[in-house]
């Protein structure tokens, strides 16, 4: 039993200096029995940025182009007037206390609102960025 528990004690310094936080030894030991680690990328690559890539409304999936980023011209699979995604719309923004952090004399020309800070997480931030183009959050939320 001496053994493991140095080799485990060793373990857990070698992880330690490479900046893993080890709060157990039996959690050392479990590591060291690991073949896979599967593991969520959110953050990672995405530097918790979320889009909106998908909309799902009327039993039906559609792709989620954002207005700001696509421009006028882009054809979008959506309808702006659908009362499925006006209720989609409407559900996302009123369950969601996010909202945009304005710079000082924001202008929307200047300052898309893709490039806005938001409060909330980085979900709720996506949401907010989406919906904005198509009809603000302050008008649903009044």
């Amino acid at each position: 039993m001496g053994t493991i528990t140095i080799s485990l004690a060793l373990s857990a310094k070698r992880l330690a200096g490479r900046k893993v936080l080890v709060k157990n030894m039996t959690a050392v030991e479990t590591l060291g029995s690991t073949t896979c680690i599967c593991s969520d990328k959110t953050g990672t690559l995405t530097q918790n940025k979320m889009t909106v890539m998908h909309l799902w409304y009327n039993g039906k999936k559609y792709e989620g182009a954002n207005k700001e980023i696509r421009g006028p011209k882009y054809k979008y699979e959506y309808d702006e007037q659908d009362p499925g995604l006006i209720e989609l719309h409407t559900s996302c923004i009123l369950s969601s206390d996010s909202s945009f952090i304005y710079p000082a004399n924001h202008n929307p020309s200047e300052t898309p609102y893709f490039h806005l800070k938001t409060t909330g997480d980085a979900s709720e931030a996506g949401l907010l960025k989406f919906w904005q183009p198509i009809k603000k959050l302050e008008e649903i939320r009044s």
